[in-house]
């Protein structure tokens, strides 16, 4: 028996024939279509079959209906959902509850078949075709949604967010004052710096600005990017990406962790909505299904309209970043052609937002749009709508393929055969022989081609394949500024973060390897290890913190500049040499010959006397020198030739005639060589102790602890020799003293 098609209003329609109309209920149950055996049966008391499989379900009736009107609406919107994003929604309802059982594979099949005002359908993409950029078409299908779908939402949750962009730095050409020589043009003198900065702001229809989230360009936040004065600013957002662009995973975290929070309504039943454009990010299945746990809703702008309807975009922006450059003018007349860095950008950023944030111009880009009070007229008459375009059906016409003349070269085979026709026999037989030469290269090419698309494809899958290391807790990426300033910790230093370090692929696999070895796989070993590319991480990124690590280097006689520029990367020897001249041109080459560096020098024997003849004449030749020396002495030096020495450079330095030879450069030598490197002791006694002291032995005083550390060094050392090895005591300068006796038992409580 074929089922009959029946609604629930069809049966209550029957159901009041019968009680009110006076018909019976085969009368009744005929003229609605419904089986008298169900007529029957709810007369009696009986639940629909809806109703009676509704404990069963996974969800309940009232969620259901939510559901329905959210896809309805997301349809009128042009963001008709898909079944996946259905399917996303309801297994977030489903977790929020607690039920963590996964979703029925055909649920959203069956979903959409027992609600008969919804159907599976074809979706097109209709975005270019539809909205032909700003028209009097996309306005109207943009406002008939805005007021029959989203007019009854308050004005104090409507908010719209977009994100924008600033290049870091300013390049815009302006009007000066300067000379009336036409020839003589005025160069503005600033940064010309090309990072790019983006943010997101949004703003409520009644003037009120939510904080904004602030996007760098980068890996990590550095703990140099804010200072103690930004206190102001500390609940603002700042995050990280690889462009200085939003994502998916950026845009959920300003949604969870800004929006949501900053726009809670007094009324919790009251809803929300976001107007915002259509970018991808904000129609991914974890957006939709957060807005819909919370009862906010998704008015997105037609496509190639942000700048005729949204608010942000009319006033808003073009005050911040006018302001914005003005802010960064102040600060190149202060600070010269100094690069604009993150700190300079929040602070210009900071005052621009001031004057471009303010009650009276956010409520003039809502009214100017005519988003609020809600107006299209206003949109219509925007000076920047353009008029609808009618587009006239081409015919089609197939293409004819291109006739190749007798004078053109053949390229294939087949135009070859092409020219054999109409020929003579001996003709056509030799373009023959031709296309089938022809005919074997092309087929040696394609299958080249076909080796090399297999190849490119194997090293792509290994490129994929390979490590990238782990972000930890991905799911917090945005950190408010005051947690930045509370746990400064937590971020890289900064040195730490601009050294690059290279490692070549190869030793990079050989890590990976080591890694990934059996005896690796020890917890305490892992850790032991990563604790020692941390120290050595730490103490590579100080050797930075000082030009003169480079500098002596560039100072030593069996180095010179060539060392540098072969075991160093360009940028980082020409920034060495560059800090180096610095210091001599600064400190060094104007000073005084006389110093501490003829000091450290032997005297002549003539010297302790009178002045000799033969001194008299060395003066006079070392006067000449110094007047007719043109070559800057730092230079002359570090692009000589090295040469090898004996001893250390600060003993070459010291000698005469390198203090004759170079009379103010060996006094920058000396000073800067004569600095005592840095000791690895005290860290060797911090690691040699917990060596010692382990987690799990806690009950060595603090006293015993040191005697074992100082009896370890003294052997390490050779200061004392075990009794075993037939040691006896102290050693001091080679000889035993008697009257200092150290074993290594004796002093052990």
């Amino acid at each position: 028996m074929v089922r009959r098609n029946y609604t629930e209003d069809d049966v209550a329609e029957a159901i009041l024939d019968t009680t009110d109309r006076g018909l019976s209920q085969n009368e009744a149950a005929q003229k609605r279509g419904v089986p008298q055996s169900t007529l029957s049966g709810r007369l009696s008391g009986q639940a629909s079959r809806n109703e009676r499989i509704q404990a069963h379900q996974r969800i309940p009736k009232s969620q259901e209906e939510t559901l329905i009107r959210w896809v309805l609406r997301q349809e009128s919107l042009g963001y008709a959902p898909s079944h996946s994003q259905l399917r996303a929604c309801v297994e977030a309802i489903l977790k929020q509850q607690g039920d963590n059982k996964p979703l029925g594979k055909h649920w959203t099949t069956r979903f959409v078949k027992r609600h008969l005002e919804l159907s599976t359908k074809l979706g097109k993409r209709q975005e270019a075709a539809r909205f032909d950029g700003f028209t009097p078409k996309a306005v109207n299908w943009y406002f008939d949604i805005r007021e029959n779908e989203y007019g009854w939402i308050k004005p104090e949750n409507t908010v719209n967010v977009d994100e924008g962009g600033i290049m870091v730095g300013f390049g815009l050409d302006s009007l000066v004052i300067g000379s009336s020589d036409p020839k003589k043009k005025a160069m503005l003198k600033g940064v010309q710096s090309r990072t790019w900065t983006s943010f997101i702001e949004a703003v409520t229809a009644t003037g009120r600005a939510l904080k904004p989230g602030i996007i760098f360009k980068g890996k990590e936040l550095q703990k140099q990017w804010f200072l103690n004065e930004f206190e102001l600013i500390a609940d603002w957002h700042y995050i990280t990406s690889p462009n200085g662009w939003t994502d998916n995973h950026i845009a959920l975290e300003w949604l969870k962790d800004v929006y949501l929070p900053q726009t809670e309504p007094r009324d919790a039943s009251d809803a929300r909505l976001i107007i915002l454009d259509g970018h991808g990010s904000h129609a991914q299945d974890e957006w939709m299904a957060t807005c819909f746990l919370n009862n906010v809703y998704c008015c997105y702008l037609p496509a190639h309209c942000s700048h005729g309807l949204q608010p942000l975009d009319n006033g808003i922006f073009n005050v911040i970043k006018g302001a914005y450059r003005k802010e960064l003018q102040k600060l190149a007349s202060l600070t010269d052609s100094a690069p604009v860095d993150k700190v300079h950008f929040i602070r210009a950023y900071a005052k621009a937002r001031e004057a471009g944030m303010g009650k009276d111009i956010i409520l003039s880009g809502w009214r100017f749009t005519g988003n609020w009070p809600i107006n299209r007229h206003k949109a219509l008459t925007h000076p920047e709508i353009q008029p609808d375009k009618e587009k006239v059906p081409e015919r089609f016409k197939t293409p004819s393929p291109p006739q190749l003349h007798s004078d053109d070269t053949p390229k294939t085979s087949r135009q070859v055969r092409d020219l054999a026709k109409h020929r003579s026999r001996p003709t056509r037989r030799k373009y023959s022989k031709i296309a089938k030469g022809l005919e074997a290269l092309e087929m040696k090419v394609a299958v080249q081609n076909a080796r090399i698309t297999g190849l490119e494809e194997q090293m792509a899958q290994v490129r994929r394949g390979k490590k990238r290391k782990a972000v930890p807790n991905p799911n917090r990426r945005f950190m408010a500024l005051a947690e930045t300033l509370t746990a400064g910790e937590a971020l890289p230093d900064s040195k730490k973060a601009e050294i690059e370090v290279d490692v070549d692929e190869k030793d990079e696999s050989v890590i990976e390897e080591l890694y990934e070895a059996e005896e690796t796989r020890d917890p305490l070993m892992l850790h032991s290890i990563d604790m020692g590319w941390f120290v050595l991480d730490k103490y590579y990124a100080l050797s930075g913190e000082s030009p003169i690590y480079a500098t002596a280097l560039l100072l030593d006689p069996s180095k010179r500049a060539r060392y540098l520029k072969v075991h160093w990367k360009e940028e980082w020897a020409a920034t060495a040499i560059r800090d180096g001249r610095t210091i001599w041109e600064e400190e060094y080459k104007m000073a005084p010959a006389l110093g501490p560096a003829q000091a450290l020098s032997e005297a002549s024997r003539s010297q302790q006397g009178q002045p000799n003849e033969l001194d008299r004449l060395l003066n006079e030749i070392m006067v000449a020198e110094d007047i007719t020396r043109d070559v800057d002495d730092f230079e002359n030096f570090i692009h000589a030739q090295p040469i090898k020495i004996e001893g250390s450079p600060l003993v070459w330095w010291c000698q005469r005639d390198q203090v004759r030879t170079y009379p103010r450069l060996s006094r920058m030598a000396i000073d800067i060589l004569s600095v005592p490197p840095g000791s690895a002791d005290p860290e060797s006694a911090f690691s040699g102790g917990r060596r010692t002291l382990s987690w799990d032995r806690e009950r060595m005083s603090c006293v015993n602890l040191e005697k074992v550390e100082c009896i370890g060094n003294w052997l390490r050392e050779g200061l004392i020799i075990p009794s075993s090895r037939g040691g006896r005591g102290l050693v001091v300068d080679g000889e035993i003293n008697g009257s200092i006796w150290v074993d290594s038992d004796d002093y052990l409580d």
